[in-house]
């Protein structure tokens, strides 16, 4: 779809650091660390 550069630059106000911390192999799952 998108390129992941993208897709991290706009997951990154969702999942923030700890979207970063996991890697973007982690963009189509939130991370578990994840509060609801």
């Amino acid at each position: 779809m998108g390129s992941p550069k993208l897709a991290a630059r706009r997951a990154r106000g969702r999942y923030g650091a700890l979207y970063r911390y996991n890697g973007s192999l982690s963009f189509p799952n939130p991370p578990t660390l994840l509060p609801p």
